[in-house]
């Protein structure tokens, strides 16, 4: 899929949970559901729509989704003419990033990119890069996917401060700059912070990929009380 396309079903999703908010709760939440079950289900779908539920065989009454699976409201209404139960397995905490995955935007020459892309490297964590379509609109996607995806996000750039203002516009978002890893990790500690802004200037290599690391798996300290929405 290209990445408008990409842009395009994901801000399609993200109306659709909005409308999935409005409408009220739909799928329970299950904690361990038991796939073995008689009549149960496991779609893994972004978005459960009435057609999928269409295509179930008679004798389903039950079907467990991923927990950010979103459900059409004529996905709801198929399931209550059917009698079939939704529930969505249960949401991994969102104050840890166990599998170590950074949302990357990045801009700036090819040296400075080769930079980055050498720290990432050595540190060995898994990266999701967001397409280069302009610092507004690439933190844009960057937040979308830290908001609900529960990652962290990482944005390299020779105009940190522009970055970290469009950064914290986004809701749920608390991005943290700083002029060297040491700053920057007093920062993110202050502010419980999911997003760094770095700058090509900021450290060494073997600093950048510590920081990296570091920032990529850690847990999250408790939000102060003054940054609660």
């Amino acid at each position: 899929m290209t990445p408008d396309g990409k842009l395009v079903q994901r801000i399609v999703a993200d109306v659709l949970a909005r409308l999935e908010q409005l409408a009220g709760p739909q799928a329970a939440c299950a904690a361990g559901p038991r796939e073995g079950e008689p009549g149960t289900v496991r779609l893994e779908l972004p978005v459960l729509s009435a057609a999928e539920l269409e295509r179930l065989p008679e004798g389903v009454r039950q079907v467990v989704l991923a927990p950010r699976c979103v459900v059409t409201p004529a996905a709801r209404d198929e399931a209550a003419r059917r009698g079939i139960r939704l529930l969505k397995t249960a949401e991994p905490a969102r104050d840890a990033n166990p599998q170590g995955v950074l949302v990357v935007a990045v801009e700036g020459s090819a040296r400075e990119r080769r930079v980055l892309e050498q720290a990432l490297a050595r540190a060995q964590v898994q990266v999701e890069r967001v397409p280069p379509v302009g610092l507004a609109s690439a933190l844009a996607e960057l937040a979308r996917e830290v908001r609900l995806g529960g990652r962290r996000g990482l944005v390299w750039t020779p105009r940190p401060p522009v970055a970290l203002c469009l950064a914290n516009r986004h809701r749920g978002i608390r991005a943290a700059a700083g002029e060297n890893p040491r700053q920057l990790k007093q920062a993110a500690a202050a502010l419980a912070a999911n997003c760094l802004v770095l700058g090509p200037e900021c450290g060494s290599p073997w600093a950048l990929r510590s920081l990296i690391q570091w920032f990529a798996t850690r847990r999250l300290e408790p939000l102060p009380a003054e940054l609660k929405e």
